[in-house]
């Protein structure tokens, strides 16, 4: 039984938080804004930024919370320092050593046995790139905030530790401040650690996934409560570890707040068939194949371009933005446009102007983007160019629009054909139930975790 005194307050571990503008930075600030309307002290542990900077979501953060920042130290420059002395010391050798004459340097020569083979030291490289940013690149984050946290354990009387990650070093910094206090720990993975469809090539990756495996495993055995942001990843984490761990595991999706939607904005155009796509793109979200499937479409004479706009909106990475310039030219193409990110309220008008909303999620069961709640909202039909997986079956189990493998041409023109007839004619309804909208809703999202909560301390 809990203690009559008892005080609910919570401490969350992330270096996410407004005014950080990623992603992941809105679900706990979520979570933050709705525990705090229901009686939890909240105290965040959090980096160290410009907070003059504008952020969309900084309305967000309670006024009773308590937000505490600390710098990141970079392992890297560590690195520098060291090596300039280590240089520095070598020089200060040879001085000190007696030259050889030049005839005697002549007849040494180089040992082949010696030479380091090609590529060696840009694989030495990689090895000490992922050492030192073990286990991704907030570990230097941990030295200050774990004393900090220490200090906001006792000043907060924190009862609870709440930890999201990736990245995951905000798991590890709250695993080793609930561990050495013994304080209920709650992880919320937003996406899988260990058991990820992408993973990376670098030269000794396999050996630090071997690290990866043994630390999660540490930090889930000690947690109380574990949250997955999909029912597939809950199902991928209950399959992987022991049944006496299932207790543990609740699912607690992403979500929108109707508070950042208060003017929903659809001007749509019945003469311009308008698809968008909002977020980044990068090598595993290429449209390519999608953009070449419009171009085929009018290029058969089955859409007409003066009445066609595709539409894509945010960042896009060098390597790929470099790739889409070389295959396709935009002034050529004036149906097709790359827009550059844009505030919170001007995306809201690009959405609402759109007749569908296009979402790309290839090669992963495991994730769902979380721009998809948003486009939940504007009762919108989308597109989800995705495989098997947690995407595929949240747009097909709520009727949210159509699903098409990202490598099916023919499947993608013929969506593609079919509503942009519907949209011209004025046929293309899309009627969402209000019980998907209430759902998603995360107000709602935040009473189960509420509740989730409760539990710990009761």
């Amino acid at each position: 039984m809990k203690s009559k005194n008892f005080k609910k307050n919570i401490l969350f571990v992330s270096n996410l938080y407004p005014p950080n503008p990623a992603i992941g930075s809105r679900r706990i600030v979520k979570f933050t804004k709705f525990l705090s309307e229901t009686g939890w002290n909240i105290s965040v542990l959090t980096v160290r930024q410009d907070t003059n900077r504008a952020d969309f979501y900084l309305k967000d953060v309670p006024d009773s919370a308590r937000i505490y920042r600390t710098g990141i130290i970079d392992p890297f420059q560590i690195l520098i320092t060291f090596r300039s002395i280590l240089k520095k010391m070598i020089v200060l050798g040879k001085r000190s050593k007696n030259k050889q004459s030049d005839s005697n340097q002549k007849n040494i020569e180089p040992a082949s046995s010696t030479r380091a083979p090609i590529g060696f030291f840009p694989k030495i490289s990689d090895l000490i790139y992922q050492f030192l940013n073990y286990p991704d690149k907030l570990v230097g984050w941990v030295p200050k905030s774990f004393f900090k946290g220490i200090r906001i354990l006792f000043k907060d009387k924190i009862n609870i530790i709440f930890s999201s990650g990736p990245p995951y070093t905000n798991m590890l910094l709250g695993y080793l401040l609930a561990r050495i206090f013994r304080l209920p720990l709650v992880l919320d993975f937003r996406d899988p650690w260990t058991r990820s469809d992408w993973e990376s090539n670098l030269f000794g990756r396999s050996f630090f996934l071997k690290l990866d495996v043994i630390l999660e495993r540490i930090i889930v055995e000690w947690a109380t409560l574990v949250i997955l942001n999909t029912e597939k990843l809950k199902e991928n984490f209950e399959k992987y570890y022991p049944e006496a761990f299932a207790r543990k595991f609740v699912c607690i999706t992403n979500g929108y707040d109707r508070d950042d939607f208060p003017q929903i904005f659809k001007e749509t155009n019945s003469h311009i068939f308008r698809i968008t796509h909002a977020g980044t793109l990068y090598h595993l979200r290429d449209p390519s194949y999608f953009i070449l499937a419009c171009k085929q479409l009018i290029d058969e004479g089955k859409i007409n371009p003066t009445r066609f706009e595709l539409t894509f909106l945010g960042d896009i990475s060098p390597e790929l933005r470099s790739g889409l310039a070389a295959k396709f030219d935009t002034k050529e193409l004036s149906w097709l446009k790359f827009l550059p990110p844009v505030s919170f309220i001007e995306s809201q008008k690009f959405l609402g102007k759109s007749n569908a909303l296009l979402i790309i999620q290839p090669g992963t069961s495991l994730q769902i983007p979380a721009k998809l709640f948003d486009y939940i909202v504007f009762r919108k039909p989308i597109l989800a160019l995705t495989h098997e997986g947690s995407l595929h079956d949240i747009v097909v189990s709520h009727a949210l629009g159509t699903v098409v493998i990202p490598e099916d041409f023919q499947g993608i023109k013929q969506v593609l054909c079919d509503w942009y007839k519907k949209s011209l004619s004025g046929t293309l309804h899309f009627d969402l139930s209000p019980k998907v909208l209430s759902r998603f809703d995360m107000e709602a999202i935040s009473q189960k975790l509420n509740w989730q909560l409760k539990k710990i301390y009761s």
